[in-house]
């Protein structure tokens, strides 16, 4: 265990121990187990738990419990009002901390720390600039300036560098260096899927250590320190009757409805406003049995024409974006599903 894997809440402590996450009332000296967090403590962080930090965020009412484990560096964040949990993936940073406000001197901040000593806070009040009136506002996973480049293109030729294993260039790129550290996805191509952690901006230039399978080619689409966003929703089922594993489901189109706020939020600038459709096979998260499905995100609902028949198991729909430099707000995910009977048999496998 770590040393920070406790934090105190007003009159609460809550901390991290190997079979979940607790909370003990100072006043009553009772103990509670947050049971959402089992899984991912037990599971997902077994072994470990040394490297967890937490810190309480007063202004987003949330606790915060970071893992910067190589192997996982991710967060979870959950919500004092509604009891969700929200998970961030790829974080940049090693440490958390908490205190009061430095430029209002009120509320506690939660405090995200790199190993080189750079300091983010969550943009509650999603402003485009900093608390020195800087630009450093943008809707990344480490800020930025709004005006330079998040999302692009590969380059090829010209006075453009190659592309290689470990760099490329994006046409017209122009890069804040604040997120050296922060990650680089790409997102279509031969490595689609893949990402790896930026060492140097330089130029038009975004250089990275861990080489790729492939080359990257010409207008292959990356995006900078997105804010990687995925929404799993319940098994597909009839009305409240709950979810009947001898029905068999069929998906004839999933939607999604965003309203978007601010930010490269059109395709004119930003060639990743899309939005991904998929749908995983019982709880298992790793592999989509259907999808991804892109659809251009605009401002109203982007319905994705998909057909899923498996009988006898559990559908569940999920959304999916890689949007660097965008403030959204997902309103509803919908699905229209045909359901009809199925039918499951025992069989004897051997003799008698």
């Amino acid at each position: 265990m770590s040393r920070h894997s406790a934090v105190g809440v007003g009159t609460s402590l809550v901390y991290v121990w190997p079979n979940g996450l607790y909370m003990v009332d100072g006043a009553s000296g009772d103990f509670q187990l947050v049971s959402a967090m089992d899984r991912i403590i037990q599971d997902d962080w077994k072994g470990k738990l040394g490297t967890i930090r937490m810190a309480y965020d007063n202004v987003l009412g949330c606790m915060i419990v970071m893992n910067t484990d190589s192997t996982l560096q991710e967060a979870q964040l959950l919500w004092s009002d509604t009891g969700y949990i929200t998970g961030l993936k790829d974080v940049p940073f090693k440490w958390l901390t908490s205190g009061v406000d430095p430029v209002n001197a009120d509320n506690h901040h939660a405090y995200w720390v790199t190993d080189e000593g750079k300091i983010f806070i969550v943009n509650a009040d999603r402003s485009t600039t900093s608390y020195d009136g800087g630009t450093e506002g943008a809707f990344t996973m480490c800020g930025g300036d709004p005006a330079k480049t998040w999302n692009g293109a590969v380059a090829v030729g010209g006075a453009v560098p190659a592309p290689t294993t470990t760099s490329l260039s994006i046409f017209n790129g122009s890069y804040d260096p604040i997120c050296v550290g922060a990650e680089i996805y790409f997102l279509s191509g031969k490595n689609i899927g893949e990402h790896r952690t930026i060492t140097a901006l330089s130029g038009n230039k975004v250089t990275w250590s861990v080489a790729l399978v492939a080359v990257p080619a010409k207008d292959d689409l990356v995006a900078i320190a997105p804010i990687y966003f995925e929404c799993v929703g319940w098994p597909l089922q009839l009305g409240g009757a709950g979810a009947d594993p001898y029905q068999r489901k069929t998906v004839m189109s999933m939607s999604v409805h965003a309203n978007l706020i601010a930010g490269d939020i059109t395709l004119t600038d930003n060639v990743n406003m899309f939005c991904e459709s998929l749908i995983y096979r019982r709880s298992d998260l790793s592999t989509a049995i259907s999808g991804p499905h892109k659809r251009e995100l605009v401002a109203n609902q982007t319905r994705n024409s998909i057909k899923v028949s498996y009988p006898g198991t559990l559908l569940y729909p999920a959304w999916r974006c890689y949007l660097a430099n965008v403030d959204l707000e997902l309103i509803e995910g919908i699905v229209h599903t045909l359901v009809s009977a199925s039918s499951a048999e025992t069989e004897p496998v051997g003799p008698g």
